[in-house]
């Protein structure tokens, strides 16, 4: 069962497709405030396409298309289903310049598992046991992943205003396949991070040494990192991510080593 829905982003109005009960999230965007305001900030301090790895049922999408619907936006979606819904999202906004490509980003291109919890979860991950809860994500799609810098490198993109990266655990394979994006381009990167919470488990050992891996290659590219607080939308440097089990803090800014100036609204004093 499916219909169609308004909804008002900032001054604008979008048609929401509502498939099946999926989609209602995006009546209500102002459930991360927070995001909006990040995005709106690079979206103005620099320019360019935006490139968004793992789009889910657009919920940044819309963020992104409510402050400037006619930028380059570039979007990864390895589920079907909700590669499928926003294909329908972009298409009842005619939303001419944002593509929504049917693939995941990774370091090789390869057909992976991607395990869920339900058909369009947010949540699904393409880490094998990357949630300890296996039986609740027991919801596994087949699904095509190639390196990021295969896609963006063939296009006509001149500069990059930022990348999102939400991939529920598999950000450091992301990152390997865009490293000739990041050192050519250097956008500054938003990306979720998820909890190590005890590394005293097989999981948080496994969680601890991706998340160390990460972060050395981010250093070695002169990448700063910052954690967003999303009361104040401001970002507090970092300089080793902890081991912590505080779903408050897991969303970061990284920027290039030199840009705090270009971002100083946004810097922690």
């Amino acid at each position: 069962m499916s219909a169609t829905f308004t909804a008002r982003l900032g001054d604008k109005k979008f048609k929401v497709p509502v498939v099946n009960g999926y989609g209602y999230y995006n009546l209500f965007p102002n459930q991360e405030v927070w995001m909006e305001t990040l995005v709106k900030q690079m979206m103005q301090e620099r320019p360019g396409a935006i490139i968004d790895v793992g789009v889910n049922i657009g919920q940044t999408l819309l963020k992104i298309a409510s402050i400037n619907s006619s930028t380059a936006y570039y979007g990864f979606e390895p589920n079907p289903l909700c590669y499928a819904y926003c294909s329908e999202l972009v298409k009842v906004n005619a939303l001419n310049s944002f593509n929504v490509y049917p693939v995941g980003l990774s370091s090789k291109a390869e057909v992976l598992d991607l395990y869920g919890d339900n058909e369009y979860a947010s949540g699904a991950s393409l880490v094998e046991n990357f949630r300890v809860n296996t039986q609740k994500y027991s919801v596994i799609h087949r699904v095509p992943v190639m390196r990021g810098d295969d896609v963006l490198l063939k296009t006509n993109i001149e500069t990059i205003s930022f990348i999102k990266i939400d991939v529920e655990g598999a950000e450091l394979e992301v990152i390997q396949g865009l490293k000739e994006t990041l050192l050519q381009f250097k956008p500054p990167v938003i990306m979720e991070i998820l909890p190590v919470y005890n590394t005293a488990t097989e999981n948080g050992k496994m969680r601890k040494m991706r998340q160390d891996a990460l972060q050395r290659l981010l250093h070695e590219w002169q990448y700063n990192i910052y954690l967003i607080d999303e009361s104040n939308v401001k970002l507090q440097f970092v300089e080793d991510i902890p081991v912590h089990g505080d779903m408050n803090r897991t969303n970061y800014v990284m920027l290039q080593a030199g840009q705090e100036k270009q971002f100083e609204k946004l810097l922690s004093m």
